[in-house]
């Protein structure tokens, strides 16, 4: 977790370093008249990718301990936080307003993905026994029927 999470945010803040020094000329010669409209979204659009980084790891962490629930709902609820980010963002300050909506809205997301990863144990777990019924306490054969539903 700890090496995807440093390379994708390693990786996004080089191309933010990039983005961010890349000469006018430069620029000009790729985007041609949308360069100077871009320039302005620039900060806050690569602030919002190493805000993204930083989750990659915390996400891909969750699901390598089997908390595809948590991460469903998380999903769930990130995409309503940045939709309605994006929403108020583009009706209070135009496209650049949406952009650093996006950003607080990410920065709201990634604490939402750390806190759930740092709390995250893996008996939380949907259908993981609970140690109480794993049998090891209890000295009994290991054998279990499932609970009535």
């Amino acid at each position: 977790m700890r090496r995807t999470t440093l390379l994708t945010v390693a990786a996004s803040v080089i191309n933010m370093v990039v983005l961010l020094l890349l000469p006018d000329s430069v620029g000009r010669l790729l985007l041609k008249d949308v360069w100077e409209p871009t320039q302005a979204l620039l900060l806050p659009a690569t602030v919002q990718m190493v805000l993204y980084a930083a989750i990659c790891g915390t996400r891909a962490g969750l699901l390598g301990m089997r908390a595809v629930h948590k991460t469903v709902r998380i999903d769930i609820a990130t995409t309503v936080i940045l939709t309605t980010a994006i929403c108020v963002g583009v009706v209070v300050g135009g496209v650049t307003g949406a952009y650093w909506a996006l950003v607080v809205g990410q920065v709201i997301c990634n604490v939402i993905w750390w806190a759930t990863y740092l709390r995250h144990r893996p008996e939380d777990r949907v259908g993981a026994p609970a140690p109480e019924e794993t049998g090891s306490q209890s000295g009994d054969s290991g054998s279990h029927t499932a609970p009535a539903q």
